[in-house]
């Protein structure tokens, strides 16, 4: 926001180049969210899919290619209907989020006037008094028909999935495509993304972190440079907690999803039994906006005989339930593209159910699994609408409190405790690549 804002130097370039007196984008509005959004969620499309085109066998693609189609066309033709699970469990899930998506309409919408679902649910339960938890239901109903349509639309058109079985037997490989001269294209594209979405960004929030006080891009900014900023941060103890709570609470709840989801998507996608009933209870959290599911825990928190509310055990369950239907799109995705004739070999020599899935279908789910475990250690780290309304003082995670000097204003000081967080997960991610590596689960 602070690099697309009025005083950022996005619209101080175009304002340069077209020689206008206003700014030429406004930020704080419907387009500025949709931008921002989408660019957030660039990490869950590549988690999801390049699994997916990871797992496919080429020899599909090789058929295609000898029979003179070009690469193009069988990237249309074969490439993407094949990895249309994965396609349709990202567009569900990025459609389902935009929906109950918090944080930046909060942040944005509310400064350009702009309001969607989420927001209107928070007023209807914190800004109106009392509360109007009647109209906030009423919301809460109107995305669940919407998310029961598309749940029933998906599972219609996956209805046979052995069309989108890849990963066979002895003959299963998956495919290197040579770019070619079009590799130095691709090289400068993905450069090019690299500066705009990320180290733009981090430049621009850690300039920010350097200075007392924001007034635009100037010269003069560079005078009053300090570290006066990061000594704070440091020396706040309430931060360090934070860190420490976060750390646990995201852990927590990705390991508790990860071992509910893992065998639930082999039982879906194999249509099992009860397996109906099964996906439709993990897919159920996905029609209830993080607000509303928050107010949820909180009212049942507080009624129990025993104290849980405003710990971390109660954040790891809320989260839990809410990200299950994330770690299950992940899963199911995987389990959809292993054929069924590895099973059946394995049942002929002799082993039985459990034996099959512990030896045969949980190693080659594994990589989405440990991908699925990431992305909600990821969304639990940066949640903001659950753990505002479950968190106490003994247990504030780093998203609440970063929120918390937005809404006071202290936006140097949130630039810095923005940058230590930002330096610390980025190590995290890079340790737990290597170690994906040394174990032999490819990312």
């Amino acid at each position: 926001m602070l690099v697309l804002g009025k005083s950022g130097p996005v619209n101080a370039i175009l304002m340069m180049m077209t020689g206008a007196a206003q700014p030429a984008f406004d930020v704080y509005s419907m387009k500025g969210m949709i931008l921002i959004e989408g660019m957030l969620w660039m990490p869950l499309a590549f988690l999801l899919l390049c699994n997916v085109f990871r797992n496919m066998d080429g020899s599909f693609e090789d058929a295609a290619l000898m029979s003179g189609a070009s690469i193009f066309q069988t990237l249309v033709r074969v490439t993407l209907p094949l990895a249309l699970p994965g396609l349709l469990a990202l567009f569900l899930l990025i459609f389902i989020r935009a929906f109950e998506a918090f944080d930046i309409p909060a942040i944005i919408g509310s400064v350009g006037d702009v309001t969607v679902l989420s927001t209107q649910i928070f007023a209807s339960i914190r800004k109106e008094l009392p509360s109007n938890f009647g109209q906030a239901g009423a919301f809460a109903m109107t995305l669940m028909s919407i998310v029961i349509l598309l749940l029933w639309l998906q599972r219609h058109i996956l209805a046979k999935g052995e069309r989108f079985q890849t990963v066979t037997g002895k003959g299963y490989r998956p495919r290197v495509i040579q770019l070619g001269a079009w590799r130095h294209v691709f090289g400068a594209t993905l450069i090019l993304l690299m500066i705009v979405l990320l180290a733009v960004p981090l430049g621009m929030i850690m300039l920010i972190s350097l200075v007392p006080f924001y007034d635009g891009m100037n010269v003069t900014m560079l005078s009053r440079m300090s570290f006066a900023n990061y000594d704070l941060a440091f020396a706040n103890p309430y931060f360090r907690t934070a860190v420490l709570n976060t750390l646990i609470y995201g852990f927590g709840a990705a390991t508790m999803v990860a071992l509910l989801t893992t065998g639930s998507a082999w039982l879906s996608a194999r249509r099992m039994r009860g397996s109906f009933i099964l996906e439709q209870l993990t897919s159920v959290p996905l029609a209830f906006p993080a607000i509303v599911l928050g107010v949820a825990f909180m009212q049942t928190f507080l009624n129990m005989p025993f104290m849980i509310y405003g710990t971390l055990a109660s954040l790891i369950i809320a989260a839990t339930m809410q990200y299950l239907p994330y770690g299950m799109r992940f899963s199911h995705a995987a389990a959809m593209q292993i054929h069924l004739e590895l099973e059946e070999a394995a049942a002929g020599a002799g082993a039985n159910r459990f034996q099959i899935f512990r030896k045969i279908v949980l190693p080659l789910l594994l990589p989405s699994v440990f991908m699925s475990w990431l992305f909600v250690v990821l969304l639990c780290v940066r949640g903001v609408a659950l753990p505002i309304l479950l968190a106490s003082p003994n247990s504030q995670v780093v998203s609440v409190m970063l929120y918390d000097l937005w809404v006071n204003g202290q936006v140097n000081e949130l630039a810095a405790f923005g940058v230590i967080w930002s330096s610390m997960m980025i190590g995290v991610g890079i340790c737990l690549y290597l170690l994906s590596r040394k174990s032999g689960v490819s990312l």
